[in-house]
């Protein structure tokens, strides 16, 4: 990752290449010999993503909200519903166990057991 650094003393601007792990290593200005200061800015990104033909919607798809779409269309006008595989939602039912203690009792016997 580049690290950009300023020194306070003389001015001077530097770009440094580092491992995100010593990215909090100091710097010092070749210049004048003084401590830089590190200049904090904010990460810019840019993604740019194409469309692509899903084989299982038969669509070309342009984003998640163009999936939905088709998702909602299809079923109001088939009644069929799609599901996305890795986006059901998941039916877990928790199992009911057999012992109910209250916080006392489990405290009660965790004090027979330690002593």
């Amino acid at each position: 990752m580049i690290y950009p650094f300023q020194c306070g003393n003389c001015g001077r601007y530097i770009e440094v290449y580092r491992t995100a792990s010593d990215s909090g290593l100091p710097e010092q200005c070749s210049d004048c010999g003084e401590w830089m200061d590190r200049v904090w800015t904010v990460p810019m990104v840019s993604v740019v993503a194409d469309p692509y033909y899903n084989e299982g919607l038969g669509i070309k798809v342009t984003g998640k909200n163009s999936i939905k779409d088709h998702i909602n269309m299809v079923h109001d006008t088939t009644g069929r519903e799609i599901v996305e595989v890795g986006n059901e939602k998941a039916n877990v039912k928790k199992k009911k166990s057999d012992y109910n203690f209250t916080n006392t009792e489990i405290k009660d016997m965790h004090a027979m057991l330690s002593d």
